[in-house]
């Protein structure tokens, strides 16, 4: 049962603008705290992953670099900004009024957009420098990952 105070599709799409996966998102939807275990995968893992995994499906150049490693350093801010604030949350899910479980919401809210504020510059510079091929696949990447998010996978 995950948290009552976030949904999938609210919680895959933070961490989506942080840089993670949806597959995160789903990874981290229980009320109890994570417990250790060396087959769960770690916030920090998966956010390397998924750079490292865009990194590769964008082909980026060397003459890129600069505008990928400050992209990448938002996404890394990113996702340990909205994994600080799952856990906040996390630890009181199962004794929040009804009151809070709509406060929670809005700081998730908030998070979002400032997540989104930094984000969107970085990628804007990045975006500026790719080749028409690799603007064509962040567009495609990132319409699926939404979809994903949304739960509306796109058919190809």
């Amino acid at each position: 049962m995950m948290p009552r105070f976030i949904s999938a599709t609210v919680l895959s799409a933070g961490l989506l603008i942080a840089g993670l996966s949806p597959a995160f998102a789903q990874s981290t939807q229980s009320t109890a705290p994570a417990a250790s275990s060396a087959a769960t995968t770690s916030p920090a893992s998966e956010i390397k992953a998924h750079i490292n995994k865009l990194r590769t499906e964008l082909k980026i150049t060397s003459a890129q670099r600069s505008q990928w490693d400050a992209l990448a350093s938002v996404m890394r801010q990113n996702a340990t900004q909205m994994e600080t604030l799952y856990k906040q949350r996390s630890r009181n899910a199962e004794t929040m009024t009804a009151v809070e479980i709509l406060k929670s919401y809005r700081e998730f809210t908030r998070a979002h957009l400032a997540a989104l504020n930094k984000l969107i510059p970085a990628f804007t510079k990045l975006y500026g420098v790719l080749s028409h091929t690799q603007k064509k696949t962040a567009d495609e990447l990132f319409e699926n990952r939404v979809a994903v998010a949304s739960g509306a996978r796109k058919t190809q």
